[in-house]
């Protein structure tokens, strides 16, 4: 299922999402109050924004992006349905063809999700890509 990467590249974003979101965390007491603009363009031009906190920015190059569910969310093409409150951590990069979501319920993760991603962009206020084939995203959920 995820050809391009190994199952010890999944174990690492998982340690880091924790390990961003403790640091977040730690830092101000709360979640910070500084937000990221995550734009995607889909398929069909339509473009979907999420307001997230940045976790990790670096310009050009790597974000991680945090955002919460404020409503029951049922993924497309799967039988899972975020609950109010997941947790997503976004991680992308500009140098990869992929970004991935990292879904944490009560601080466990529920799953993992790939997203096939092109022309990625990653500025201090937003990140913007499109996707490049809805087929190719796949979801792993935690055992």
């Amino acid at each position: 299922m995820f050809s391009w990467y190994q199952r010890a590249d999944l174990d690492d974003l998982v340690q880091l999402s924790h390990g961003a979101i403790r640091h977040a965390t730690a830092r101000s007491g709360q979640s910070t109050r500084a937000t990221i603009t995550e734009r995607k363009t889909r398929l069909d031009g339509s473009v979907v924004e999420y307001v997230c906190e940045p976790l990790v920015v670096e310009e050009g190059r790597r974000a991680l992006v945090r955002f919460v569910s404020k409503r029951d969310r049922a993924i497309e093409g799967t039988d899972l349905v975020l609950r109010k409150g997941t947790v997503t951590v976004g991680h992308f990069w500009t140098d990869r063809p992929y970004n991935v979501y990292h879904w944490l319920d009560g601080g466990k993760t529920v799953a993992l999700y790939v997203n096939i991603a092109t022309d990625t962009t990653i500025e201090p206020t937003a990140i913007a890509y499109a996707t490049s084939s809805s087929t190719w995203s796949s979801v792993r959920r935690a055992r």
